[in-house]
C-alpha cells in the first residue's frame, strides 16, 4: 500500500525553503518534504503500520509547530480518497485560535527519524497498564487545541486542563490520590500562582478557597466524565467526538 497526504501549513519563513527527508520505520519506508506553505508526507508499507506511522508524524510535526497541519490531498495507491478520512480523531482538527497564535519551535530542522518515531510512539502510548498516564495526558493536550474544544463550555476545558494538571504530577512524583496537592505543585512550581489566583478572582473564587474550588471541579470530572480515550484506535469520528464530550 502507497500514500501521500499533501497538508496546508502555515507559511515557513525559514530560508531553508524546501526540506526532505527519508523515513524508515520498522517495515514502512517514504519521505517528508517541507516547503514554503506545505508539508507532503509519502509512505509505503502495511496499511495498519502505516497509519500509526502516519500518525506519530503527525502529531510529531504539531509539537514541532503548535498545530495540525490540514490535509488537502490524500492518494491511496494512486486513486484520490477523501480527507476526512484522516481525522481519526477529532484533536486532529486544530482550532483557529491555536492555529493562529502557534509559533514554530525549530522551522525546518524537523526529525522524523526512525529513532525519533520510536521514542515519541513509545512515550505517547504509555498507560495507565504501565503506571504511567502519558497517554491521557498528551490525548488531553491535544484535545484542548483542537477545534471541537473551542465549542465546548469553560467547566469542561477547565477539567480537561485540571486532568493534564494531575496526569503531569502523577508522571513526575508517581500515583496518588491527593488532587489538590497535585493542583497546588503544578501552581506552585509550573506556573505563576499569582496569575492563576488573579484570574480564579476574576471568575468570583476568593485566592484562599481556589485549591477547593478546583480540587472539586476535578472531582467531579473524574467522577462522571471518563472523556478522554486512552487508545489511538481508529474509531469514527462521530462516535469520537460523542464520546469526547
Amino acid at each position: 500500500m502507497k500514500i501521500s497526504i499533501e497538508f496546508k501549513t502555515k507559511h515557513n519563513s525559514s530560508d531553508k525553503i524546501t526540506q526532505s527527508q527519508n523515513i524508515i520505520f520498522q517495515n514502512v519506508t517514504g519521505k517528508v518534504e517541507q516547503g514554503i506553505n506545505k508539508f507532503a508526507v509519502l509512505l509505503e508499507g502495511e496499511q495498519e503500520e502505516i497509519i500509526n506511522v502516519f500518525r506519530n508524524i503527525w502529531e510529531l510535526a504539531f509539537l514541532y509547530d503548535g498545530y495540525f497541519y490540514a490535509p488537502y490531498q490524500y492518494t491511496v495507491d494512486g486513486i484520490d480518497e477523501n480527507v476526512e478520512e484522516l481525522y481519526f480523531l477529532s484533536y486532529y482538527r486544530t482550532g483557529n485560535i491555536w492555529r493562529n497564535s502557534a509559533s514554530t519551535l525549530v522551522g525546518a530542522d524537523k526529525d522524523f527519524s526512525e529513532e525519533r518515531i520510536a521514542q515519541y510512539s513509545e512515550f505517547r502510548n504509555q498507560g495507565r497498564t504501565s503506571g504511567k498516564m502519558l497517554k491521557s495526558l498528551i490525548n488531553s493536550f491535544f484535545y484542548i487545541h483542537s477545534d471541537a474544544y473551542e465549542k465546548i463550555n469553560v467547566n469542561h476545558r477547565l477539567s480537561l486542563l485540571l486532568n493534564m494538571c494531575d496526569g503531569f504530577v502523577i508522571n513526575t512524583n508517581g500515583s496518588n490520590n491527593n488532587v489538590k496537592a497535585n493542583i497546588a505543585k503544578i501552581i506552585g512550581t509550573v506556573l505563576d500562582s499569582k496569575t492563576v489566583k488573579y484570574g480564579a478572582s476574576l471568575l468570583g473564587i476568593p485566592p484562599k478557597n481556589m485549591y477547593d474550588a478546583l480540587m472539586l471541579e476535578r472531582c467531579i470530572f473524574r467522577k462522571n466524565c471518563a472523556s478522554v480515550p486512552e487508545e489511538r484506535s481508529a474509531i469514527p469520528l462521530q462516535t469520537e467526538q460523542s464520546s469526547a464530550g
